[in-house]
């Protein structure tokens, strides 16, 4: 029997759900989720389910064209800066997806579902638009659940007492989890950790001699507007958190200059330095 596509039906349905598999991707892969680029990924991930239309392919072919499809669409939809973060995107990126598509031909099977069309690693759900946005938000709350329960809790907004090791010095101070917080190194993708001036010369000395090969300009955005911050590479990071200790090694500190804050704290942590920290024995 004739199997008709509609057109955009096709767009709409796999361009929502693969900004629900980026937005879970970018979860998993701890890289900072920019909304509009997310929706230029699923859009171009929508356009590209066009290649149903095409003759049907060689499996080799087909496969190389989507995993080429899927690299871009990762380059489009996340400020990947170097090669090791676009792996680890793009691992995780592939997961969901073969997650999500072994599930949608579980349930085909299961079903006896002639609702479904495949052709050149595209799918085509025969069924409208507004039922499949809803049972993929389910999905995606029930993915989004379940990723919360599989990294270290956290409390945001919640003071922490932390040390930074740089060569021979170890300076300790409060620090102000923020979800706020989302700097990452440009080169490595490391999350950052934002110091107050004072800490950062108690470490290094004056902040315009930090070694050269340490020394990182890490652009930021704000209410108050756009810049960028002088940084160095630590040695370590420790971080005292329900009575343990988590360590995070080699990243980046950002010095704002003058003072951060008025209040009770010295630092603003980016919540993701939480998540790769390894406890302390």
């Amino acid at each position: 029997m004739q199997q008709t596509i509609y057109i955009d039906n096709l767009i709409i349905v796999n361009a929502t759900i693969d900004i629900y598999i980026l937005i879970i991707t970018g979860i998993l892969s701890h890289v900072r989720i920019i909304k509009w680029r997310l929706l230029l990924g699923g859009l171009v991930a929508g356009l590209l389910s066009l290649m149903i239309f095409l003759p049907e392919m060689n499996d080799a072919i087909s496969i190389t064209l989507k995993a080429l499809a899927m690299a871009g669409i990762v380059l489009i939809s996340f400020p990947i800066h170097c090669k090791s973060s676009f792996f680890v995107t793009y691992s995780y990126y592939l997961l969901v997806n073969l997650l999500f598509g072994g599930a949608v031909f579980l349930i085909s099977n299961l079903f006896n579902s002639k609702l479904i069309y495949y052709n050149n690693n595209s799918l085509y759900f025969d069924i409208s638009t507004s039922f499949i946005i809803a049972i993929t938000t389910f999905t995606y709350i029930l993915l989004k659940i379940t990723v919360k329960l599989t990294v270290k809790p956290t409390n945001t907004n919640d003071l922490y007492d932390v040390s930074i090791v740089f060569g021979e010095k170890k300076e300790g101070f409060k620090a102000l989890l923020d979800t706020g917080n989302s700097l990452k190194e440009y080169f490595s993708g490391s999350p950052v950790i934002i110091i107050n001036q004072n800490i950062a010369e108690k470490l290094i000395g004056c902040i315009d001699e930090i070694p050269e090969e340490k020394y990182r300009l890490i652009p930021y955005s704000d209410v108050s507007g756009d810049g960028v911050l002088k940084s160095f590479r630590y040695d370590s990071l420790l971080i005292s958190m329900n009575k343990k200790t988590f360590k995070v090694d080699k990243c980046y500190a950002a010095i704002r200059e003058g003072q951060l804050t008025s209040g009770s704290y010295e630092a603003i942590i980016n919540p993701d330095l939480i998540n790769i920290a390894k406890e302390v024995k």
